[in-house]
């Protein structure tokens, strides 16, 4: 070709069009083959990589997933059992947000969860339809091996579970009626003092069980409980401003000590509801409004943007505040990733704060780090965390990520000690439960489950409930709060 490029003479031009188009055709030869060379090693890369679809188990948790595009199918698996429990979006349960080979990693809440790609299901596998076995005694066991397998605490509690199987198996026939094994699974699951284990039945059996003991209720209920502890805020605080009902109340003390009351790791998400509705106002609109209408990730996304939101007010509104009292003696639980957005706001330390993991026969895996970004626009001076034995589960959290962090100081009494997110299962005859399955250590590798967090300066507070209600009436009245008190005088000493 290029012989013909280098002609003499009059038909050198014809020549070299020719060559041209000649050019121009390989060319396009090769641009074709190129690309289908190319084609074919995507379409090699694409198979060699796994898709999310499929089948995968859930390291720790005792579950199968089945991925189809955007829904996902949940088996409950256990030594004995395998049950399709439930089929939503996958939204709904985690987010996807990784695939290595053949790990996939989900996000939920602050979690994130491993799983491993199957071939199959196991051979015990059951479709929906065995959600309606009735078989009292099959349910009961089903029950004890996903506690066997799952429950963390036996060891803290010195319970041997197979004792337990030995007292309770023998009092269930095939005439057990369902109020009878409720009964039972009720008498067990107190006997675990964990406030995070409960179990839903159908309405019926509950009315039937609320007619058959008899339940000793508090002296005050939750609306009246709430009152209180706005009534408290209000001794120390001239302008107290509240988010959401008051499920944050803040306000200053004095001319330089912020107070920040939040008494809900829960209903913190934003939703541009009408400001001064009570708790009863709220609620609704809050729940079955905007929550209800949500994907659960979403939601939980939202709840930690919401805090995060709050935070940026209050630092924003109490800009010479050089001390903090952060009150979380009503605070029953609620979201993690909410919980971390005190840490995030409060805390000037960066990195681990503490550990989690999760009790699967016989031993922890999926270990996880609890880490701590600061806030670029947060509060680093002393902050003095105010707790209670009502003091539970994801606030909790915040407590034990304190201990990481010299600028914060606890004052009050032992948290519950319920650190656990709950692991959710469903029995063979579609009632569901839930029980803890995880642990959290300090830096130390100390574990606090069912024992609680101490305080560094101790308040003499009832653990029961009433008692300590009572008591704050009490020093309500007589104009004082022996804990803000405390954490006052702390910050005049300094």
């Amino acid at each position: 070709m290029h012989g013909l490029l280098r002609q003499p003479g009059h038909h050198k031009q014809t020549v070299v069009n020719n060559s041209d188009q000649m050019i121009k055709t390989e060319q396009i030869f090769i641009l074709i083959l190129a690309l289908t060379l190319l084609s074919e090693c995507t379409d090699k890369v694409k198979t060699n990589i796994s898709a999310p679809n499929g089948l995968w188990k859930q390291i720790g948790y005792g579950r199968i997933l089945e991925l189809n595009d955007t829904t996902i199918k949940v088996f409950d698996l256990n030594d004995i059992d395998c049950m399709l429990t439930f089929e939503e979006d996958i939204l709904d349960f985690a987010e996807v947000i990784g695939i290595n080979g053949d790990t996939l990693t989900l996000k939920h809440g602050i979690d994130h969860w491993k799983c491993i790609r199957i071939d199959k299901l196991p051979a015990n596998c059951h479709g929906q339809e065995h959600k309606n076995n009735k078989d009292p005694l099959y349910n009961y066991d089903v029950f004890w091996q996903n506690f066997k397998e799952h429950y963390c605490s036996f060891e803290v509690k010195n319970i041997d579970w197979d004792i337990v199987n030995e007292e309770y198996r023998p009092k269930i026939n095939a005439e057990t009626t369902d109020l009878e094994l409720f009964l039972l699974f009720e008498e067990i699951i107190t006997m675990l003092k964990d406030g995070h284990i409960k179990m839903s039945v159908p309405e019926s059996i509950e009315d039937e069980y609320s007619s058959s003991i008899k339940k000793v209720p508090g002296k005050f209920n939750k609306l009246e409980e709430f009152e209180i502890s706005e009534s408290l805020a209000l001794l120390y605080v001239d302008s107290l401003r509240t988010f959401n009902a008051g499920m944050t109340r803040w306000g200053m003390i004095g001319k330089n000590v912020g107070y920040v009351q939040i008494n809900s790791m829960l209903m913190q998400a934003d939703y541009n509801l009408e400001e001064g509705l009570s708790l009863k106002e709220f609620e609704r609109p809050y729940w079955v409004d905007n929550v209800a209408r949500r994907k659960d990730e979403i939601y939980r996304q939202e709840e930690a943007a919401g805090m995060k939101a709050t935070f940026d007010r209050v630092l924003t509104e109490m800009p010479n505040a050089t001390s903090f009292i952060i009150d979380l003696r009503f605070n029953g639980g609620g979201k993690d990733g909410v919980a971390m957005e005190i840490i995030h706001n409060f805390s000037s330390y960066q990195g681990i704060m503490a550990v989690k993991y999760v009790y699967e026969k016989g031993q922890f895996v999926n270990h996880q780090n609890i880490t701590n970004t600061p806030s670029s626009n947060g509060f680093n001076g002393p902050v003095y965390l105010l707790t209670s034995h009502l003091t539970a589960s994801a606030s909790e959290l915040a407590v034990l990520c304190s201990l990481a962090d010299d600028q914060f100081t606890r004052i009050g009494t032992r948290t519950e000690g319920i650190f656990s997110s709950t692991l959710d299962k469903v029995l063979p005859n579609g009632w569901d439960y839930e029980f803890s399955n995880e642990i959290y250590e300090d830096l130390k590798g100390f574990n606090y489950e069912h024992i609680g967090i101490s305080p560094d300066i101790q308040i003499e507070y009832s653990r029961v409930t009433d008692e300590f209600f009572e008591k704050l009436i009490t020093d309500i009245k007589a104009g004082t709060d022996p804990a803000i008190e405390a954490a006052l005088q702390r910050i005049r000493n300094r």
